[in-house]
């Protein structure tokens, strides 16, 4: 509740001074440990409902990120975080230590660190034990989309 309440009064910081992002290319979104960077010049508003922060894009599409699991957002000139690609139907979740994976039919899901080394891979649903890797940033490709995971 906490993390809620600090994330809505930064984003209230935030909407009262509207000029000051439009001097960032990217919001950067970390939620489920997973880091995203969003070109805003893609973004045409940002809007809260009740459990959700939206994002309704340019091409009048809406990315919905559940509040719950919204770690962080920054803005930034440069990306700090790895693209959103839509096209993947798999699904990543990290939740005390193990990265849980719902593979979607015909997609592979493979794990990497920073240094490119492949770690895991699964066409199948499958959890993976993050703990022995020590913290740090990892690489998850599922299909053709590629996240950023930050093993705390």
């Amino acid at each position: 509740m906490k993390r809620l309440a600090t994330l809505l009064t930064s984003l209230m910081l935030m909407l009262g001074m509207p000029a000051m992002a439009d001097n960032y290319a990217y919001l950067t979104i970390t939620q489920d440990a997973a880091e995203t960077s969003i070109e805003v010049s893609t973004i045409d508003k940002i809007t809260f409902d009740a459990s959700d922060m939206v994002l309704h894009l340019n091409s009048g599409a809406e990315q919905r990120l559940p509040l719950a699991s919204l770690e962080r957002m920054f803005f930034s000139q440069t990306a700090a975080g790895i693209a959103t690609v839509s096209k993947s139907r798999s699904e990543m979740k990290v939740e005390g230590g193990q990265l849980r994976l719902t593979v979607a039919d015909g997609e592979r899901i493979t794990l990497y660190n920073t240094k490119g080394e492949q770690l895991f891979t699964t066409t199948r649903d499958a959890t993976y034990d993050l703990r022995p890797l020590g913290r740090g940033v990892f690489i998850v490709k599922m299909g053709q989309e590629a996240r950023k995971l930050m093993n705390k």
